[in-house]
């Protein structure tokens, strides 16, 4: 039987690797969150300050949802505090009825609040008011969903307000990325929250944005990739979170007038019903994350991941490369396993270096492999051809 050359045995393993790769995700993420730790730490933007309200905050401001006049009394305090814009990361479609909401509406000046995909939880806005709230970015691939899926605050609250944005992270598990965009279907782009909290504070039009399948771009700021339509975030495991600020000294007065010119400030519910699974820990703060996007997009620092087929592709052709040499099979399984150790150290050195992340678990799959093939075949017709054409020299 005639042995199988080992050309054809690398040639097999892309499709081998990339469906091991396939059902192997779970296992590649969980290699990325573990390199995570490893990136460099860009800190956050000076002036993002953060208001988590727990539930002794909570019970103090009258309970969850919270009474309008709480949410008023807070924002009327971080602005004359001198905080430019708040995001509010709670949804007001509760904020009090008709005489509370007018009453709230004019303290939501330079103020950013939710959109969420439950229907049940507020009301389907109008076409002006879903207009209002696009960003033209013109005809690009992005996550869709459909007008009647999305639910708005009261409409004295949407007019009041600076901008709306959706309040979604990606759907993979854990939470490690955000769509700063999903495409209304036949209509428009909403905004994230953090997207739209950024062009509010930092005063960017959102026909600025230059969004593409793979990519995303804000003016002045590094070209941030996507994967999914997402953007991964800009997470550092183990390092100091944003500057917290106490509701409690806020309303008290305990916070000067003017210390914090120029900030913008998250107000966010800070309860175990708001906490996510994600590479920072099983119990991370909705806020934090919300924190995470706004900060990847204001520095342009997101990580970036090889996909893992382009990763299958280039080691299947170094791999062809070592099979095709006319050498002895010793040097070929070394020059196959080097390849190998360079693929590594690349995994975790170009992390610190360079924000990237190659994949782990195809590369494996296709050096074990081609490494196997050139074994099998060494040990094969290869090996007696090398023999015979030994003897003849002699």
């Amino acid at each position: 039987m005639p042995a199988v050359k080992p050309s054809v045995l690398v040639a097999a393993s892309v499709p081998i690797a990339m469906a091991v790769a396939f059902a192997a995700a779970p296992a590649e993420w969980a290699l990325y969150d573990a390199r995570l730790a490893m990136r460099h730490d860009g800190g956050w933007p000076e002036d993002l300050v953060m208001v988590p309200l727990d539930e002794k905050a909570l019970s103090a401001l009258g309970g969850w949802p919270l009474p309008a006049a709480s949410i008023g009394s807070l924002v009327d305090a971080l602005h004359a505090a001198g905080a430019n814009t708040v995001v509010l990361d709670v949804f007001l479609g509760a904020a009090g009825n008709t005489e509370e909401q007018l009453i709230l509406a004019p303290s939501l000046a330079h103020t950013i609040t939710a959109i969420t995909f439950d229907p049940t939880d507020g009301r389907t806005p109008t076409d002006d008011e879903l207009s209002a709230a696009f960003v033209d970015v013109g005809r690009a691939d992005m996550p869709i969903v459909d007008a009647e899926m999305l639910s708005f605050p009261p409409e004295r609250i949407v007019a009041a307000v600076a901008r709306l944005g959706h309040a979604g992270f990606a759907d993979d598990g854990p939470v490690r990325s955000s769509p700063p965009l999903v495409g209304v279907r036949y209509r428009g782009a909403l905004p994230s929250q953090p997207l739209a909290a950024l062009l509010e504070h930092r005063r960017i039009a959102g026909a600025a944005i230059a969004y593409r399948t793979r990519s995303i771009t804000l003016p002045d700021r590094p070209s941030i990739p996507l994967v999914n339509g997402a953007t991964l975030l800009d997470m550092v495991p183990g390092s100091p979170g944003p500057r917290d600020i106490a509701a409690a000294d806020l309303l008290s007065g305990k916070i000067a007038s003017r210390s914090l010119a120029g900030a913008i400030a998250i107000v966010h519910v800070d309860t175990p019903e708001d906490r996510h699974a994600s590479p920072l820990g099983p119990a991370t703060p909705g806020g934090l994350l919300l924190a995470a996007a706004f900060r990847t997009l204001d520095g342009g620092r997101s990580p970036r991941l090889l996909p893992s087929w382009a990763a299958i592709l280039l080691c299947a052709a170094a791999s062809y490369v070592v099979t095709q040499l006319r050498a002895p099979r010793k040097f070929r399984l070394i020059a196959c396993s080097a390849f190998e150790g360079a693929w590594l150290a690349g995994a975790f050195g170009l992390v610190p270096v360079a924000d990237v992340f190659l994949p782990l678990v195809g590369p494996l799959v296709v050096f074990a492999i081609a490494i196997a093939a050139i074994a099998i075949s060494a040990s094969g017709g290869n090996e007696r051809s090398e023999s015979a054409a030994a003897r003849t020299m002699r």
